[in-house]
Order: structure tokens, then sequence, then C-alpha cells
């Protein structure tokens, strides 16, 4: 090429030196500003580097020079060559046969900023690296979409890098906060999932809300993305994993109150651990929810209440080791395993010591199998009773009590073993009685004032030392009936005047 030579030196003479300048690129190198020339290779507007092997370019000291300083690289060599700033620092790879503009837009270090981008044949395109910012990455030239993400394990402050980002807080209960939603701005949003055991609760700054509320929790596994719109917060697929873990409060408190909270009972089974040494009041949060409880054993009579918080609605009252599902419509508790079932169960055969049908109060007494076709009943641990095929057993002495049956003043005329196997009636005019005995039902009856009347009884054999006849009465009289199979029988006891 054609340079204009300075008659007072060896350099060329401007504008021309900073028109275009060629590097042969056979090595790596760096460029000299032209009116500090400490290299070989000046910097022109035009830069055009044959490039035989992949190398880099370095450019000179970006202060330099003022911003706005603009370079055309074009590269007219077989090889792609990185260009990078006085820091080291790649600003843009430039292959073979491509052209592209960089410009200075800080000088404020060495290295300062570069911006470029890629002329076409006929068209100046844009380098994706150049754009890609929060939620995105540049891949063989194009935009793909990207989510980096951040660990953490304990109270977070969501803060601006977190755009477009999967936080995955592990480790147990604790919180997050977020920033205002304003300083956010409108379009702010970012992943959380719930890779811990506990919940995590999501705060918002001061009197903002999420979804409408003061706050909201994730349970374990749970998972949803955030988006702010500059006043409020929102979320979308609040979900969770179908495999939904449980985990466990327990109540260590043995007497008085106490309090849990929405955190405390979300997806969480509740246990009292210790035996109570006084009644307690266990308070549950005014929300809609099922509480499974179990309690370990105590004695004393103490009971432990739960309440909706405020106590104001109805509670259930548990014993000692009972196991329940309670219900809370945010005012209520009720128990929610009362149905019943038809259904078979199968027990282990336990012992007269253990039996395994046993009452929460009373654990040695109850049902339990000796052996093949038996059932036993133990009583404080001892066998009680022997049921078996050809008879029942009894160990110990076979307690008779005396026991008395109420007399029935017959109304009507049906004699019904329903109202009392003793039954009396004043006949004050001729009489025809029914009867609702059933086979091996019996009752006696007392006539009053049956001989000045007429008696007529229902279809019976009678027994009698004259045979099957009516018995003739007097002013008072027994009789008794019985009925066998559908034969309704009488016997007359006898008279008393």
């Amino acid at each position: 090429m054609t340079t204009y030579s300075d008659v007072f030196g060896s350099g060329t003479v401007p504008p021309a030196q900073e028109s275009l300048s060629e590097v042969v690129l056979s090595s790596n190198k760096v460029l000299s500003w032209p009116d500090d020339p400490v290299t070989d290779d000046v910097v022109g507007a035009i830069c055009e580097v044959n490039a035989s092997g992949v190398f880099t370019l370095t450019l000179p000291d970006a202060r330099s020079e003022s911003v706005g300083k603009d370079i055309l690289f074009r590269n007219v060599g077989v090889a792609t060559f990185t260009l990078l700033d006085a820091g080291g620092n790649t600003v843009t790879t430039i292959a073979s046969g491509v052209s592209k503009f960089v410009y200075l837009y800080s000088n404020s270090t060495e290295a300062g900023t570069w911006r470029t981008f890629t002329y076409g044949a006929t068209t100046a395109t844009t380098v994706a690296a150049d754009l890609a910012g929060a939620g995105l990455t540049a891949a063989a030239g194009l935009l793909d979409l990207n989510t980096e993400t951040r660990s953490i394990s304990g109270a977070y402050t969501v803060v601006a890098d977190d755009r477009a980002k999967l936080i995955l807080a592990g480790g147990g209960t604790y919180s997050i906060a977020l920033p205002t939603a304003a300083s956010a701005t409108e379009g702010f949003f970012f992943s959380l999932t719930n890779t811990g055991s506990g919940s995590i609760t999501v705060d918002p700054n001061g009197s903002e809300t999420i979804d409408g509320q003061g706050s909201k929790s994730i349970p374990p596994r749970g998972s949803f993305i955030c988006f702010c719109d500059g006043a409020e917060w929102y979320t979308v697929g609040a979900g969770s994993d179908v495999i939904f873990a449980f985990s466990e409060y327990t109540i260590t408190t043995t007497s008085g109150t106490i309090s849990l909270s929405s955190s405390d009972v979300s997806g969480r089974m509740i246990k009292i651990e210790n035996p109570l040494v006084g009644n307690l009041i266990v308070n549950l949060p005014a929300v809609a929810g099922i509480y499974y409880v179990n309690s370990t054993t105590w004695g004393g009579g103490y009971t432990a209440k739960f309440q909706v918080t405020g106590g104001l609605g109805a509670s259930i009252t548990i014993t000692t080791g009972q196991a329940v599902t309670l219900y809370s419509d945010a005012a209520d508790i009720s128990l929610l395993n009362t149905a019943v079932t038809s259904t078979t169960v199968a027990l282990n055969d336990g012992s007269a010591a253990a039996p395994t049908l046993y009452f929460t109060a009373d654990p040695d007494t109850g049902f339990y199998r000796p052996g093949s076709n038996q059932l036993g009943i133990a009583a404080g641990g001892v066998q009680s009773a022997l049921f078996k095929t050809t008879g029942v057993s009894i160990p110990g002495l076979l307690e008779v009590v005396e026991s008395s049956d109420t007399v029935y003043s017959l109304v009507g005329t049906d004699i019904d073993p329903a109202n009392g196997a003793i039954q009396t009636k004043t006949i004050s005019g001729n009489t025809t009685f029914t009867e609702s005995l059933t086979t091996g039902q019996s009752v006696v009856i007392q006539l009053i004032d049956a001989d000045a009347h007429t008696i007529t009884w229902p279809t019976t054999t009678w027994y009698s030392s004259t045979g099957n006849v009516a018995p003739t009465l007097t002013a008072s009289d027994a009789v008794v009936l019985w009925k066998a199979g559908a034969t309704l029988y009488g016997a007359y006891i006898g008279s008393g005047v």
C-alpha cells in the first residue's frame, strides 16, 4: 500500500495513519494508539487482520482515548482470532471473512468497556453475547433461555441478582424475605423450590402481600414462580411433588397452654411426647386443615384439649394414649375418623398378660386367642374365661349376683314379655288376651277379680291335673305362660284366696 512519510521523521502523516492499518496475525499481538506507537501494529479506523492461526489481538489502554472511539475490524485471514481488551478480557471473536464494528463505551479503566456488533453481507447484526442478560445465554450466536441456580439453607433476602434464578431452599424451617416491590420493579421474577425438610415462609416487605396474603408457606418438595408487578407479589404453579413428605411436630409441654402456628403444623403430624402432669390446651391456627394427633400414655386423668386459637368454637378433648384425626374449618374442631366401615380385621394372638384388644386405661384387660378356635378373656393380665367349641370354662369362682325383675301392671290385653317377666292385671270386665311371646320366652301373670268375668285365652296347651283344660279362676290367681317353637303353653300356679 502507499503511505506518506513525514520529512522530519519516519512516521506516516495524519490522517493517513489512522484510516487503515494492516495486521499480519501470525502470533499473539498488542495494538498501539497512533499517537503512542509502542508496538509495530497501530490502531486504524479500519483494521484488516490477516489471521493465519488461532491467535489473540489486544487493544491498547482505553484511558488514552475518548469514549466513542470506533474501529472496524475485518478478518481477511483463514482462522478465527480473539480480540482482547487491555485487561486480557475477551471483547469478541472474529471469524474468517467477518467484519465487526467495535467502539469504546467507557474509558474509566485500562481495560475499558467495549461494545460490538457484526456486519453481514448486506445487514448489520448484533452479537448475542452482548444481549444476554438475566435468564438468557449466548449459544452459537443465538440467545437461549437460561436458568441459573442459587442454593440456600437458612434465612435469606431476595436480591436484584436473583432475577430469573431458581433458588434451591434446603435445610429446615425458616423465612425468605422479599425486597420492596417498587425496588424490584415490575417484571422481576424468580423461582423457588423447597428441597429441605421443613416449611419455608416467603415474607413480603412491610404491608405488601403475596397472592393477597401477608406471607406464603411452601412445604417440603413444594415450588412456585414468584412475580412482581411493582406493587405486590404473585405466584404461579404453587404446588408440590406427588410424593408428599410428612414430618412430626412434637409437643413437649406437659400442662398449661401451647399455641401452634401454620408453619408448625403444615404437612406435619402432631405428637404429645411427654406424659402430662396437668390438663393441656393446644391452640391450632385459625385456618382450615386436617391434623393427625398421637399421644403417649399418662396417668392422673389429665386431658389434652385441641381448639382454634381464641377458644370460641367447638373443641376436641383426648385422653391418655389416644390417636385421632381432627378436622378444622378455621373456627371449630371436630373428629374426622368417626366413619364405620364393614370389613374384617386381622389381629395377632396376644396373651393374657397382653391381650390383642385392650383398653387404653387398662392394657392388661381384654380379648386374646389362646389357641385354635379359642377365645380368651383376660382381667388384670390373668385369664378369666375361656370360650371353646366344647363350651366355656371359668378358671376362678363364678359369682352369681342376685337380680330382680320389675313387676308390670298390664295395660290392655296383649301379654308381651318385653314389658317384664312378671305382670299383673285387674279384671274389670270380660277379657280376651293376646300374646307376643317368641320361642323360649315366658311370663308369669297375676289376675285379680277374674272370677266375676269371662276370660278368653289365646290358643294354649294347658298343663294341669285334669289335662289340657283352661283353669277355673278365683278372685286372685297366678298363671305362667311360655312358648316353645310356635306353641304357647300354660300352667295354673294356684289361687291366693
